[in-house]
């Protein structure tokens, strides 16, 4: 609000209001008859002498005044982008931020987040890549037509500052019910309130969903008590598990993972002398296990493959 109404983008072309072509000399002379300085600021002085060539004056008209007069080194298309990129970049990073903030999950305008965030990353690109590749036409003989050339920063930038301040009042005004009318648009604006799945379509989803699971589950048991029956399997199957149990008994040995599993409360046991024997006592973890595995073994009859024969 502040840059649209009072702190509007410097350009000594625009405030003049003289031609792209107007020497530097010539505009030097008016600044100064402006002024009651014999010698004009740093800053503007540096600019009128960047502006004596006229292909500099299309990246003026690119990247704006503050560029110019702040950039000591800039020489190159290149330069003068790169020095420019921060500013624009962080106002939308800034504004994504408040987006955010406006858009958080427990809000009545968190549906409108996506929308919000994509409509200003779109209007970045949009923005860089129109302002890298815009064609900026020089004629050092027309005086009107350069009248009529576009600021782009200046433009630009006022573009920008009213996509930040308009973007905030379209995310909190209500939906319109004639959206609905139109799949693709209704489809893009998500409603705040979305319809719940009804009960019958729940119910179908489970049934499907079962009928898939329980075949899978008795195809998982017998192919298990298949590999075990093959000597290989069963041989590669023991190595296997061998080696598990090595690793795992040289974690539970080690005396830092024991104090860490006994501060989360997952304890394993501890080391105790009885009789002169160190024994380990049940843990926590132990406990737990045994009683889950023996709920499992009431609810759910192992194979019959897997008995000894």
């Amino acid at each position: 609000m502040h840059t649209l109404l009072v702190n509007s983008p410097q350009n000594i072309f625009t405030e003049l209001k003289l031609p792209l072509n107007t020497p530097s000399d010539s505009i030097r002379a008016i600044l100064l008859q402006r002024t009651s300085d014999t010698v004009l600021p740093p800053e503007m002085d540096r600019v009128l002498t960047k502006l004596k060539l006229l292909e500099v004056r299309r990246l003026y008209v690119r990247f704006g005044h503050d560029v110019f007069a702040t950039c000591d080194y800039c020489q190159s298309f290149g330069d003068y982008a790169l020095y420019a990129l921060p500013r624009p970049l962080l106002s939308y990073v800034r504004e994504v931020a408040v987006i955010g903030l406006f858009t958080l999950p427990t809000t009545p305008l968190a549906h409108l987040r996506s929308i919000g965030i994509g409509t200003l990353i779109l209007a970045g690109l949009t923005e860089a890549y129109w302002l890298l590749t815009v064609p900026v036409a020089i004629s050092p003989t027309d005086d009107k037509f350069f009248l009529r050339i576009t600021m782009w920063h200046d433009t630009l930038l006022l573009l920008r500052n009213i996509l930040f301040l308009v973007l905030l009042f379209l995310l909190h005004l209500p939906r319109i019910p004639l959206i609905d009318l139109f799949p693709i648009i209704s489809n893009m604006v998500p409603s705040p309130n979305p319809t719940p799945a009804s009960t019958s379509a729940s119910i179908k989803g489970t049934i499907q969903t079962l009928d898939h699971l329980i075949p899978a589950l008795h195809l998982l048991k017998y192919t298990r008590a298949a590999l075990m029956r093959s000597p290989d399997a069963r041989e590669r199957a023991g190595v296997w598990w061998d080696a598990e149990r090595e690793e795992g008994d040289v974690g539970r040995r080690d005396d830092g993972v024991r104090r860490a599993a006994k501060g989360m409360e997952i304890g394993y046991g501890e080391r105790v002398e009885i009789d002169g024997v160190i024994e380990e006592e049940e843990g926590k973890l132990l406990t737990n296990t045994r009683k889950a595995i023996e709920s499992l073994q009431e609810s759910a009859r192992p194979s019959d493959h897997w008995n000894a024969p």
